[in-house]
């Protein structure tokens, strides 16, 4: 990515390059499973079964994400690789442009930009336009085409199911909505282009779902950052006893400490 990085700002200049990265196991990751987001995604998946206790910590969706707000706000995460926050400042301090761009919802901000903070990472520096105030929508079925959007990207973030976003300090919180559309918005919100730029994602659908919004860009690159996969590949193959006995426990303290 750094090379991918450097090669750009080379040709274009760099205010003419774009580097957008996610969060969750791309730049930060849980040292420990439970609160992760290969964590948060079995969750999802097993709470849809009728006899998914012990193992799910709730039937709820709405209940799984203020658990996982619990868990963001008393768990430290790391950086994957301890070069990334400094690729990241080195690039900013030449004039590129970086944001962070993730699924999370605008819910978890403070959490997040603690992490953000600890692990040197500052995309107050490099942002484009300002900060929007507060939770917002996005776009509707009236204003859509305003900020750039389409009718087929319309159709592709799910219509009119246009959830909370939060775009503060560089950082885009978008609520699991389709990131090359969350993109494009930002873009055409701010009415900016860029000769180049370069996505990274750990997971391959946000990738797809980059190329197919932005895919006509001169200059469109996407990694899939795979750093992460081997923790990733030994929880979904393991029996997830361990994260089963740790929300044990970390429930009961809720419980006795803090009653109902």
């Amino acid at each position: 990515i750094d090379k991918v990085l450097k090669e750009k700002v080379s040709k274009y200049g760099p205010k003419q390059v774009l580097l957008v990265v996610d969060i969750d196991n791309t730049i930060l990751k849980m040292n420990q499973n439970i609160g992760s987001d290969q964590w948060f995604s079995w969750q999802a998946k097993i709470m849809r079964n009728k006899d998914c206790q012990p193992a799910c910590v709730t039937k709820s969706f709405t209940e799984l994400l203020k658990i996982q707000g619990w868990l963001f706000s008393f768990s430290p995460m790391v950086s994957p690789e301890k070069q990334t926050p400094q690729i990241i400042s080195q690039a900013q301090s030449k004039g590129v442009k970086v944001i962070a761009l993730t699924s999370r919802g605008p819910e978890f901000f403070s959490p997040t930009m603690r992490e953000l903070k600890r692990n040197k990472y500052d995309f107050t520096k490099s942002h484009f336009g300002s900060s929007i105030p507060g939770f917002f929508k996005p776009y509707n079925k009236e204003n859509y085409k305003i900020f750039g959007l389409n009718d087929d990207d319309f159709k592709k973030n799910k219509g009119e199911k246009v959830r909370n976003a939060l775009y503060q300090e560089g950082v885009f919180m978008t609520s699991g909505m389709n990131k090359g559309v969350m993109l494009k918005y930002l873009m055409g919100r701010f009415n900016k282009k860029y000769s180049a730029i370069i996505f990274v994602d750990d997971h391959e659908k946000h990738m797809i779902r980059m190329n197919d919004i932005l895919g006509n860009h001169p200059d469109l690159t996407t990694f899939r950052y795979s750093n992460v996969d081997p923790q990733v590949k030994k929880f979904k193959d393991s029996d997830k006893k361990v994260e089963i006995t740790a929300w044990t426990k970390i429930n009961k303290v809720f419980t006795e400490v803090f009653a109902q």
